[in-house]
């Protein structure tokens, strides 16, 4: 499972960096507060020079909290925690195990959408 989750986060940063060299810089949402920046509107250069305009305000505020940098940096974190987990699994420390079995579980589960995802880590569902 570990490995799994470890493969889909290089996934992510690997996509996150192409996304940084078509688009590099901040990506920011417009602001009313600025005249020409409308709040539909996602910049991708603190200047203006390249933006996007989605449907509405909701869609421009999700793309611009998923800026490749963020990104990079939450697979940085996660991979951290999936490597202290595997760290615990290696020592066999009892409810340790248990805890890191139980974190990676939560974090894979993101993934469970894919063609891929092993349908036994599917959480049991309780009727």
């Amino acid at each position: 499972m570990a490995l799994y989750l470890l493969e889909r986060i290089a996934e992510d940063e690997r996509v996150a960096w192409e996304a940084t060299s078509e688009s590099p810089g901040p990506w920011v949402q417009g602001d009313h507060d600025v005249p020409g920046w409308d709040r539909d509107l996602v910049y991708y250069y603190s200047d203006g020079r390249r933006w996007t305009q989605f449907d509405d305000e909701s869609m421009a505020a999700h793309v611009a909290r998923h800026d490749p940098a963020r990104v990079l940096t939450e697979c940085g974190a996660k991979r951290q925690v999936a490597w202290h987990c595997l760290e615990v699994l290696a020592l066999g420390d009892g409810g340790a195990i248990d805890l890191a079995e139980e974190v990676l579980q939560h974090l894979v589960q993101v993934h469970a959408d894919r063609s891929d995802f092993p349908s036994e880590w599917l959480p049991e569902v309780a009727w």
